[in-house]
């Protein structure tokens, strides 16, 4: 900071004073050119309104002239209206002239006399003596006319001599602040370069050692940069590795979580299954339960319909028994009514019809004890099936009930399993977010490698542009073939870290399609 503090505040102050010359000379040169510029404006100024008056007399003049000779020739008393109007304005410009400048007081004695001829020539016209006009036209108008314009045609010629001259003499004094300007500017130059004579040979001995230093900071920094891109470059790929590695992953945890889920869905219908299971087992053992107890109670109304149909047998036996009774009563009553002869015929008719009905009573009863020794046997045999079946029934209960007990052990398990498998989702799908996370820091991370490489590259190869911008300094100071030891000793450092990044950019260009 010390050197270039120096070399800035010795550069400022030879510029200064270039600079300060250069407005000493800008404000002479401003100085005489306003000088001049107001001069000439003042005089041309001057000029031109004189000679603008002059050339407005010479005008009127000419119109006045204009307007004698048409009213010479037509006698129209506008025209001589005319007439008298110009001559009257010609008569005052004249006046006024010669009040502002003596020398045109002969230019209104001249007016004076060609207005005196023209009256007198006007006058003859109208008496009729047109000869005697046209004389003193001649005579006396056109000689004095004639006068009058050459006087104001030399005044005219002299104004415009004198703006010539003013010219001339512009052009001169022009010309005379561009010769100092000219000198001026050289002078001023002349300091400039005597100025950067000694600013570069003032600040040549410190700029060599800046290049100098220069040019080794130049090379030390393009030696790390290379180290640095060479271990950016391999980082690059190692990171690239373990990305891929950790999307290989991903996929695999991805896939481990759909089966879970798959597992935990089918365990799920798996418990839902095995409680309807459940739940049927249960229902039969209800239903075995009350078959059962149904089968109990056929039983033992059986076994009544049993006892029942001993008691009708009973009964049967006892019909049976009167039936022959009877039948031994009809016989008797028979025998009586034979032996009482014609009296008895109607009661042996009785007798008849009552051993008729003992004989069908004792048949029917025959026929009923055969219907109830089967129902008795119907009944012993519904009985023992009743029995078995009750005790079938019983078996079933048991084997249902162990079925139950063994289904609901399932369910447990399978309850169990099913828990273990939301344990087992719920832990794939932690390790899916933890892998995703995983994976974007690796993307982050590769990002942040990829624009750590870039960036290294742009540090290398502004540390090559230095080290060449270096060279240059050297060489625009001391000239090519003539460095000073320090640049010269650069040279083989800084090809020889150029020769060692080759490689490493090549590796790094190989890890780039990777990325």
């Amino acid at each position: 900071m010390t050197v270039r503090r120096g070399i800035g505040a010795r550069i400022a102050w030879g510029y200064g004073i270039g600079a300060l010359l250069l407005i000493v000379v800008a404000v002479i040169g401003i100085t005489a050119i306003n000088r001049t510029t107001t001069s000439f404006k003042s005089t041309i100024s001057d000029l031109n309104v004189h000679l603008t008056a002059d050339l407005t007399v010479k005008g009127t003049y000419e119109e006045t002239t204009v307007d004698y000779l048409r009213y010479r020739l037509t006698a129209n008393p506008s025209d001589l209206t005319t007439y008298q109007q110009e001559d009257a304005r010609t008569q005052q410009e004249l006046l006024a002239l010669a009040k502002e400048a003596p020398v045109w007081e002969q230019a209104v004695t001249l007016f004076a006399s060609w207005n005196t001829g023209a009256q007198a020539s006007l006058a003859a016209a109208r008496a009729g003596q047109a000869a005697t006009a046209n004389q003193i036209y001649q005579s006396q108008v056109v000689p004095v006319h004639s006068a009058l314009l050459a006087f104001i045609d030399q005044r005219v010629a002299q104004r415009e001599a004198i703006v010539a001259a003013q010219e001339r003499a512009a052009a001169a004094t022009a010309g005379q602040a561009l010769w100092i300007l000219a000198l001026a500017s050289g002078v001023a130059l002349l300091c400039l370069i005597l100025a950067a004579w000694i600013l570069i040979r003032s600040i040549s001995s410190s700029l060599r050692s800046a290049i100098t230093t220069l040019g080794s900071a130049a090379a030390e920094l393009l030696a790390a940069s290379s180290q640095q891109a060479a271990g950016t470059a391999e980082e690059a790929a190692a990171v690239q590795q373990t990305t891929t590695t950790i999307e290989e992953l991903k996929q695999t945890v991805q896939v481990a979580a759909h089966k879970a889920e798959a597992v935990v869905e089918a365990a799920q219908k798996t418990v839902q299954v095995s409680e309807s299971g459940r739940q049927a087992v249960a229902d039969t053992v209800l239903r075995m339960q009350e078959v059962r107890k149904q089968m109990q109670s056929l039983a033992e109304r059986t076994v009544a319909l049993s006892e029942q149909s001993q008691a009708i047998g009973g009964i049967t036996t006892t019909v049976s028994d009167l039936a022959e009774q009877s039948n031994l009563l009809a016989v008797n009553a028979a025998i009586e009514a034979a032996k009482a002869g014609e009296a008895g015929r109607g009661f042996g008719v009785v007798a008849a019809e009552v051993r008729s009905l003992a004989t069908q009573s004792k048949q029917a009863t025959e026929q009923v004890r055969a219907i109830l020794t089967e129902i008795q046997r119907a009944t012993q045999a519904a009985v023992m099936a009743v029995e078995q079946g009750v005790k079938s029934v019983e078996a079933g209960e048991s084997v249902a009930v162990l079925g139950g007990e063994a289904i609901s052990q399932l369910t447990e398990s399978i309850d169990t399993s099913t828990q273990m498998a939301h344990q087992i989702l719920a832990s794939s799908q932690q390790q899916v977010v933890g892998v995703d996370q995983i994976s974007m820091a690796m993307e982050n991370i590769n990002q942040s490698s990829v624009q750590n490489m870039a960036s290294t590259r742009q540090v290398e190869q502004a540390a090559q542009n230095l080290n060449d911008l270096a060279g240059s300094l050297s060489d625009l100071l001391e000239g090519p073939g003539q460095r000073s030891p320090g640049a010269t000793d650069r040279g083989p450092s800084a090809a020889a870290h150029r020769s060692a990044r080759g490689p490493r950019r090549s590796q790094g260009g190989d890890d780039e399609p990777g990325r």
